[in-house]
């Protein structure tokens, strides 16, 4: 979903997605799942790690199954 998000973003926008905003956008499409009954949610949280060559700077986001996207310094994700 994730090269599916940056292709429209590409394409519409002319540039390359920043790594927040990719983020979001797979926050929104997980919370998606969340909401309707007839669509089983995701059960896994996603690590992304990216760069960003214009304000270059490294960033760490975790996209959580509840699509809550949280950016931290460091992280783990997983029981205990």
């Amino acid at each position: 979903r994730a090269r599916e998000e940056d292709a429209s973003y590409e394409e519409t926008y002319g540039t390359k997605i920043p790594p927040s905003t990719l983020g979001d956008r797979l926050a929104a499409y997980t919370h998606y799942f969340t909401l309707h009954g007839s669509l089983r949610p995701f059960g896994t949280s996603t690590l992304i790690a990216s760069y960003d060559p214009e304000t270059k700077e490294h960033s760490l986001q975790m996209v959580e199954p509840s699509g809550v996207s949280y950016q931290y310094f460091g992280c783990a994700a997983g029981k205990g």
